[in-house]
């Protein structure tokens, strides 16, 4: 920017500095509105937007101790997958069953295996 304030033109700032005149443009806007050289200071980002609120994700973790039956599944063990389907429908938002895995150990919960994916020599893990 001192470049622009000392009188260069933007195509030999931009030039110089190896961008698009657009991207000088763009920088010269922002410090136009703020006033100053601040306006070049990054901002930000505020991420991938949630797909829960807060209300809702408690309401999900408020499920966890209650039985799946109790929502219509066969079986008393929790999935990903069962999580997954019952999200969509009460909310219509979907999640693949491996982020929920991360999502659910994340907060200090697990999804239960299924019984054919559990070991079959009767073994546990630890």
């Amino acid at each position: 920017m001192t470049r622009v304030l000392e009188g260069y033109p933007v195509p030999e700032v931009a030039a110089f500095l190896g961008v698009t005149e657009r991207s000088v443009n763009r920088w010269i806007d922002a410090c136009r509105q703020s006033g100053d050289l601040d306006g070049l200071n990054a901002k930000p980002s505020p991420g991938r937007p949630r797909k829960l609120t807060r209300r809702q994700e408690r309401a999900v973790l408020g499920w966890l101790p209650q039985s799946p039956t109790a929502f219509g599944f066969a079986g008393e063990l929790w999935t990903s997958r069962r999580l997954a389907a019952l999200i969509e429908r009460r909310w219509g938002v979907r999640f693949n069953p491996n982020y929920l895995v991360e999502w659910l150990t994340a907060r200090r919960h697990s999804a239960q295996r299924s019984p054919s994916r559990a070991p079959r020599n009767g073994t546990t893990r630890p």
